[in-house]
C-alpha cells in the first residue's frame, strides 16, 4: 500500500462525501456532538435536549430529542468545542474521509486482500446503504468500525495496548461492550484489560467535570432509547428490556465458548449479536458488519494461498513436485537399500 493508493481512496470517498453530507452541520451528528461537547466544556448541562442546547447557543432550533453522551465520550468529543460551529461541517467531513480510508485499510488487512483491490470497489460500495447513509447523516460509524477492526488485528498477539481502540469505540458507542466480553471468553486477557482501563480512565476524566455525574448519565441515556421508535435492535422492535438482551447475550457467548471456538471467531460473531442486543440501533450502525465480512472473506483467500505439498525439503530431492505414493519403496527395497548403504560397488554412498 503506497501513498498514491491512500490518496486515491481518500479522493473517491471525499467526492462522495461532498455529494452526501448535508450542507448544514446542525442536521448531522457532528453538529449534535458539537453542542454537547461545547456544553461540557462551558459548564452547561450536556444532557439537555438538542432543542434547548441549540437555543442556548443561538443556533437553528432542532428536534426535542436529547443527545446524551457518557462522560468519557464527552472527553473524546471535547476538541470539537474549540472550533466555531460553522467549521463543524468541514471537520466532520474530514473525519468521515479519514475514518473511511482507515476502514478500507483495516478491511484489506483482515481479509488479506490487496488495498488497491478494495479501493476499486469503493465507488459501488459508497452508493449502497448503510455506507451512503453514514455519508448522508455525517456520523462516526466508519470510525467505530475501523476501531473494532484494528482491535481484531492487534489482539492476534494479545498485545498490551491492543484494547485501546475498542476501549475508545465502546466509550463512543456503548453497543460495542459485548466485544470486550468476547475477548475475555477468548482468553485475550491483556487486550480485554486494556479495553477496561481505557474505558474507565476516559470516564473518570469526564466525571471530574462538575456538570457531569453518573446519576445524570443514567437518567439521560434511557430518554434517547425511548424517544425514537425506529430502532432495528431487539429492544427497539420488540420492546424487550436492554438489560434482558444483554444478560441473554453474555450467557449465550459463555455457553458458546464451552464448545471451543477460536477467539477471533467469537469476536467477529459478537458484532452482529451486539447490534441486535443494543438498546437502540440505527441503520448506520450496520457499517460495523464490515469487520465480520472481512474475516469471512479471509477464510477462502487463505485456502487459495495454501501451498501444495512439495515433498522433502530437507534433501531438496523432491522439491517442486507433488509427492506420489507410488514412488514409495517396498519393504524389501528398503532393507536392500540399508544393506548397500556405504558400499560404493553396489550403488551405496561412500561417505556420510
Amino acid at each position: 500500500m503506497g501513498t498514491k493508493q491512500i490518496l486515491g481512496a481518500a479522493a473517491i470517498i471525499a467526492a462522495f462525501s461532498l455529494a452526501w453530507i448535508p450542507g448544514h452541520a446542525i442536521n448531522s451528528d457532528f453538529g449534535f456532538d458539537w453542542l454537547v461537547a461545547k456544553a461540557f466544556m462551558d459548564g452547561v448541562d450536556p444532557y439537555q435536549t438538542l432543542h434547548d442546547l441549540a437555543d442556548h447557543y443561538d443556533l437553528t432550533s432542532v428536534g426535542g430529542a436529547p443527545h446524551p453522551r457518557i462522560p468519557g465520550a464527552l472527553v473524546i468529543l471535547s476538541p470539537l468545542s474549540v472550533l466555531p460551529f460553522s467549521w463543524t461541517y468541514e471537520a466532520g467531513r474530514i473525519l468521515t474521509v479519514a475514518s473511511a480510508v482507515g476502514l478500507v485499510w483495516v478491511f484489506s488487512r483482515i481479509s488479506s486482500l490487496r488495498f488497491t483491490s478494495v479501493v476499486y470497489w469503493l465507488p459501488i460500495v459508497l452508493l449502497v446503504p448503510p455506507f451512503s447513509w453514514v455519508l448522508a447523516r455525517g456520523q462516526t460509524d466508519f470510525l467505530i468500525a475501523a476501531l473494532i477492526g484494528t482491535t481484531l488485528l492487534l489482539a492476534e498477539d494479545d498485545r498490551p495496548f491492543a484494547g485501546i481502540p475498542l476501549g475508545i469505540a465502546v466509550t463512543l458507542k456503548l453497543w460495542a461492550w459485548p466485544l470486550a466480553v468476547a475477548l475475555i471468553l477468548g482468553r485475550r486477557w491483556r487486550t480485554a484489560m486494556t479495553v477496561g482501563v481505557t474505558f474507565t480512565v476516559l470516564n473518570l476524566i469526564g466525571l471530574a467535570s462538575p456538570n457531569v455525574s453518573i446519576a445524570g448519565t443514567l437518567e439521560a441515556l434511557p430518554t434517547v432509547w425511548t424517544f425514537y421508535d425506529n430502532s432495528l435492535s431487539v429492544p427497539g422492535v420488540f420492546g424487550v428490556s436492554p438489560v434482558v438482551t444483554g444478560v441473554v447475550l453474555v450467557v449465550g457467548l459463555a455457553v458458546w465458548a464451552r464448545f471451543g471456538p477460536g477467539w477471533d471467531e467469537m469476536f467477529v460473531m459478537a458484532v452482529p449479536l451486539a447490534l441486535l442486543a443494543a438498546p437502540i440501533m440505527w441503520k448506520t450502525y450496520l457499517v460495523a458488519l464490515v469487520v465480520p465480512v472481512a474475516w469471512l472473506v479471509k477464510r477462502p483467500v487463505s485456502i487459495r494461498k495454501t501451498p501444495l505439498p512439495v515433498g522433502d525439503v530437507k534433501t531438496g530431492e523432491t522439491v517442486g513436485r507433488i509427492y506420489d505414493v507410488s514412488d514409495d519403496p517396498e519393504p524389501g527395497e528398503v532393507a536392500q537399500t540399508q544393506k548397500t548403504k556405504g558400499r560404493p560397488d553396489q550403488g551405496g554412498s561412500a561417505g556420510p
